[in-house]
């Protein structure tokens, strides 16, 4: 690895969003397995995502919003 070269400015908030991303997909994910324990017909898992489907993208934008991480840019 090359040390010489300074870090990007960015590479903080760059990891928070990185892991931010990652805790919202884990948790969309754990959500649809809870949803489909009570209804089986409505069974979402990531495997099924495509960029039309607006469903997702309000999971997701739902998990953003109650996320609580506090990052190292903070």
């Amino acid at each position: 690895m090359n040390v010489s070269k300074p870090f990007s400015r960015f590479v903080h908030t760059t990891y928070d969003a990185v892991w931010s991303i990652a805790l919202a997909l884990k948790n969309a994910e754990q959500s649809w397995r809870n949803e489909s324990k009570i209804n089986k017909r409505k069974r979402k898992k990531l495997d099924f995502f495509d960029y039309t489907r607006k469903d997702f993208a309000k999971d997701f934008v739902e998990q953003f919003r109650r996320l609580k991480f506090q990052g190292i840019s903070v």
